[in-house]
């Protein structure tokens, strides 16, 4: 699976991806040797296009891509502590917005757009340890290049209606 999805347009190519990439992530992530640092290889190059062509969005759509991506978060989760792929993966996280926001402060709105909606999107992500870790880390970067927690707040709102 994680050679079909890094040299084979599926992994490079949003459309053909959404017809049969989030199938093979998800081959990946459930073969025996799961290894997270090929599935975050995968996104790094998924995400990389997606928001080159500002269409992160399509990848919310995808129904199984969100659990995918909690599942990554939690990968070799331990108790009290985040999950060894929890670091690269909100290292990968931040260094996407920084340079979104490096590149121009459309494309980073847009990625921190994308990162918040991912992460509320997840059920009850505000008890899971792993993605509050990665969440706090995602809330400082852009507390220090939007400067305005107008968004973070309405966001926060939005989930909360909607568990009530």
């Amino acid at each position: 699976a994680f050679v079909a999805l890094s040299i084979t347009t599926i992994g490079h190519c949003i459309i053909d991806f959404q017809a049969d990439g989030i199938q093979l992530l998800l081959l990946l992530q459930k073969s025996s040797g799961y290894h997270h640092r090929a599935l975050l290889q995968v996104l790094k190059n998924l995400l990389t296009i997606t928001l080159k062509n500002k269409c992160l969005h399509l990848l919310l759509q995808l129904p199984d891509f969100v659990p995918l991506f909690q599942s990554l978060a939690r990968a070799q989760y331990s108790g009290a502590f985040t999950g060894r792929a929890t670091t690269p993966l909100s290292g990968f996280i931040i260094t996407k917005l920084v340079s979104a926001y490096n590149a121009s402060e459309v494309e980073g709105n847009l990625c921190m757009k994308f990162w918040i909606q991912l992460l509320f999107s997840i059920q009850n992500f505000h008890t899971d340890p792993a993605i509050i870790s990665i969440l706090d880390k995602v809330c400082r970067v852009i507390f220090r290049y939007h400067g305005d927690e107008e968004y973070l707040l309405g966001e926060l709102k939005n989930y909360l209606n909607k568990i009530q």
